[in-house]
């Protein structure tokens, strides 16, 4: 009995762990220029001197790497979560709403264009 009850309490140790959290969508690049779109979603980006619009109500962007151009359009209370140097973010998001910034790293700009 007491095997059967330590399989069970792993099966829910196991079970209660929440899996780490994934970007709904994602983009690789170098020097490329593109639209892209959250869907209300996360989006990762990762790469270096792209020029990149994202549109659609991100709830969390994220970026790594060097030299990128981003203008984004977030969500109410939506995630930017800078890591690398150079990058230069522009964000808007609904009136009187914040994005919260996050910058690892050298040389980051945000602005707020709305």
């Amino acid at each position: 009995m007491r095997k059967m009850s330590g399989a069970i309490a792993l099966v829910l140790a196991v079970i209660a762990v929440p899996a780490l959290a994934e970007a709904d969508q994602s983009f690789q690049g170098a020097g490329e220029q593109t639209t892209l779109d959250c869907d209300g979603g996360s989006i990762e980006i990762e790469g270096a001197s792209n020029e990149l619009v994202v549109t659609g109500d991100c709830t969390s962007l994220t970026v790594n790497g060097a030299g990128n151009r981003i203008q984004v359009a977030m969500a109410p209370g939506g995630r930017i979560i800078v890591e690398g140097a150079s990058n230069r973010v522009r964000w808007s998001a609904p009136a009187g709403k914040k994005a919260l910034i996050r910058s690892t790293g050298a040389g980051n700009q945000f602005a707020r264009i709305n």
